[in-house]
């Protein structure tokens, strides 16, 4: 269906070509005259506001002529446009007229009206309808002599436009987004719309004048938000809930007043799992620790919200994990950062939602760079440890006082220090070094050495070729000998032979790991009845009702040795018992004014020794041996002796001296050779040699001495052997002899020989 309105022409202009400045008014009828140099503006009756917004199907402009002496000329004579712009009809000139459609090929219908009046029409194509009616329509004259009716002509031929409108107005059509898909509850949620104009073509263009919003939770109660032209509305942050469906529309008014309304759009609060992103650098590349490292991933779906990155040093523990925010796929980690060796790196992302998904596999580089210094630990002794740790050691070095150990190939994480440290204080420190000859810092730190001396032993030496040395036992289970303050053996006995010592020489013996001993007085404090009090170990039982028993409790370590010493005319009992256990053994005295002394050793830690005698009025006393640490020690006096032979003699380092007594010269002379390897090199341009002087020195003793027939033999068998050889101007040397020549005569064998002095101290 459709209507046609018919809007006569109410006012109309000329525009005169030749008086450009001129506004005409035009008669009822226009006459275009002998030069047909004007043209002609119509404005129209508008469109009721019933008929604005109706889509305009089609528009005729009808014009009516008179006085027409060749109808046929007018087919070409006369053309109508739209004009594009409002402008002021009644005083527009020709220089200030608007501008019209270029499109000039309108389609002119003449029509026979009567003898004397005829209507012009003029059919238009799509695409000027609007501008027509509302700006009006510019008659171009292309002739002489013509004339038609203007906006003043009787009301049956004033110009018109006929405009066939459709029934139903022109509207608009929202579409909505977001249709479907996530939204994080979380965040400030945007529902938004666009507005489309269904096709056509009107006078006035619909607008929208108002929206209302409507949301639900799928299958829950409707909730509605109200806009004028606004076309979006926010649901306020943590609104929604998550893992939530929800369904939401918009209705849409425009200004033709037609409501359209979308389909509900359904979204969910519940976002998709993050997917792992995927390595891709750094992948077995070497860095050096100087270097900052850029890290790269691929994250093949594009929603997610950050990235987690995890290292390793294992592939197995994986640190504190660092968060990028955002899309991106690269972050740069610092220099100095990882540890040196093969280290571990993977990612993942986070959705939406901000949850994190699954780790990605892992990929792994290599860092160049010194370790770390080592975590550490101290006890402080005379002899002190230190523990560390260090995930990338190869070889150590530990360094205590004036003690160095040097490098130590190895993975041990534990160093005793292999000698005593005086006492003061002393520095402590452990340094590592890894697979790729790096050295880390030193860690460590500052001890006070305090020693703890037991009883000391008393020394004494004496000398001849050889110093003997002898002392008092004080119950230590070694003892170590230092001749001119240098470790020379260690014992577990009380005496020791040096037999490398000539001249002047300085002792002191070490008790190491040596006991002292407490002496406990036992009180008459305490009783054991027959009854057994609570608490209390029943040792014996008495010999009569009437008598009591007395005992001292005493606490012991593990390795205790007691002794019990008593006067008086009965018998004692030792015993000792195990707290938990409860249990109990005796050892009774051989009978009075004895000892006894337990040797068990194998007492628990909670164990508890008791005294015990049927007699109250003898005296008793107990004496506990205690072990010093391992680390204490105890110096003995020193003795200064001077060990002097009356010739040379010497000795297979496993063997028995010999005296080397006799020569064949008048007068004995003991002969040394001491050389360095030195070589005289002569440069280009020197005036003298240039010594190049090796490390490398010779030292040598020449033996000439004469052996009763028989007796070389022993002396001959030190061909080839480690021997030590001293003699009575104060030489020592230890070497081994490579060769030995012998001559023969009726009374006595010579040997020759001589002992080349060998790396190695005894």
């Amino acid at each position: 269906m459709s209507t046609t309105v018919t809007l006569k022409a109410t006012k109309s202009a000329g525009i005169d070509y030749t008086n450009r400045s001129q506004h005409v008014t035009p008669a009822a009828y226009f006459n275009s005259g002998s030069t047909a140099s004007i043209d002609v503006l119509f404005a129209f009756q508008q469109l009721s506001s019933t008929y604005q917004y109706r889509d305009i199907e089609s528009l005729r402009f009808y014009l009516y002529i008179k006085n027409v002496s060749n109808q046929q000329g007018f087919f070409k004579a006369i053309i109508a446009r739209s004009i594009l712009e409002s402008f002021n009809i009644d005083t527009v000139t020709y220089d200030t007229r608007p501008d019209t459609a270029s499109d000039s090929t309108y389609n002119n219908i003449y029509l026979a009206w009567d003898d004397t009046t005829y209507r012009w029409e003029f059919v238009y194509p799509s695409g000027h309808e609007m501008d027509a009616i509302t700006n009006g329509v510019y008659v171009y004259v292309n002739a002489i002599n013509i004339a038609f009716a203007t906006s003043t002509a009787e009301s049956a031929y004033r110009p018109y436009l006929s405009v066939t409108l459709s029934d139903t107005n022109r509207s608009i059509t929202p579409t909505g987004y977001p249709r479907s898909g996530y939204k994080n509850p979380h965040n400030d949620i945007e529902l938004s719309w666009s507005n489309s104009i269904t096709s056509g073509k009107s006078v006035l263009t619909p607008t929208q004048t108002s929206a209302v919003v409507t949301w639900k939770e799928t299958g829950g109660a409707e909730n509605t938000i109200s806009v004028t032209t606004a076309q979006s509305v926010t649901i306020p942050a943590d609104t929604w809930s998550t893992g939530t469906s929800y369904q939401w529309k918009v209705a849409v008014t425009d200004s033709g007043g037609t409501t359209t309304t979308t389909d509900w759009y359904t979204i969910s609060t519940t976002a998709a799992a993050a997917d792992p992103p995927r390595p891709i650098e750094p992948d077995g590349a070497i860095y050096s620790s100087d270097d900052a490292i850029e890290f790269h991933w691929v994250i093949e779906r594009s929603a997610y919200t950050g990235t987690d990155l995890a290292f390793s040093h294992d592939g197995s523990s994986w640190g504190d994990p660092v968060y990028i925010a955002g899309n991106t796929n690269r972050y740069t980690q610092q220099a100095s950062t990882f540890p040196s060796g093969t280290n571990f790196w993977r990612a993942r992302s986070y959705n939406e939602d901000a949850s994190p998904g699954d780790w990605s596999d892992s990929k792994q580089f290599i860092v160049v760079a010194a370790p770390e210094a080592p975590y550490y630990e101290v006890t402080n002794t005379p002899r002190p440890t230190i523990s560390w740790v260090s995930d990338e050691q190869q070889a150590f070095q530990v360094q205590m006082g004036d003690y160095d150990s040097g490098l130590v190939f190895g993975t041990a994480q534990s160093f005793k220090c292999p000698v005593y440290l005086p006492n003061g204080s002393t520095t402590v420190r452990v340094r590592v070094m890894n697979q790729y000859n790096l050295w880390s810092d030193w860690s460590g730190t500052q001890i006070t050495i305090a020693n703890t001396p037991g009883t000391a032993p008393v020394l004494t030496v004496t000398a001849g070729a050889d110093a003997q040395l002898t002392w008092t036992d004080v119950g230590a289970s070694r003892y170590l000998i230092y001749r001119d303050g240098a470790l020379i053996g260690e014992t577990d006995g009380l005496s020791f032979t040096d037999r490398y010592a000539n001249g002047q020489a300085s002792y002191f013996v070490r008790a190491a790991e040596a006991l002292t001993t407490q002496t406990i007085a036992l009180t008459d404090d305490y009783y054991i009845n027959t009854n057994n009090p609570s608490g209390y170990v029943k040792i014996d039982s008495p010999t009569a009702a009437a008598d009591t028993w007395s005992y001292a409790q005493v606490a012991c370590v593990e390795g205790d040795r007691f002794i019990v010493t008593a006067t008086g005319s009965n018998s004692y009992h030792l015993a000792y018992t195990f707290a938990q256990a409860d249990k109990s053994k005796v050892a009774p005295t051989a009978s009075a004014n004895t000892s006894y002394t337990n040797e068990a050793l194998t007492a628990p830690a909670d164990a508890a020794w008791l005294v015990v005698n049927a007699n109250m009025s003898n005296e008793r006393s107990l004496k506990k041996i205690v072990h010093q640490a391992p680390d204490y020690y105890t110096d003995s006096n020193t003795v200064s002796v001077t060990i002097a032979v009356p010739c040379p003699m010497i000795t297979a380092i496993d063997g028995n001296w010999i005296e080397l007594q006799y020569s064949t010269e008048p007068i004995y002379t003991a002969q040394n050779t001491h050389t360095q390897q030195v070589s005289m090199m002569v440069y280009s341009g020197s005036v003298y040699p240039v010594p190049e002087i090796a490390p490398h020195r010779q030292r040598s003793y020449q033996i000439a001495v004469a052996f009763r027939r028989g007796e070389s033999g022993p002396f001959e068998q030190l061909l080839g052997r480690e021997c030590f050889l001293k003699d009575q101007y104060g030489a020592a040397i230890h070497g081994v002899i490579s060769a030995i020549a012998t001559a023969h005569n009726r009374w006595y064998t010579v040997c020759s020989a001589t002992l080349e002095e060998m790396e190695g101290s005894l």
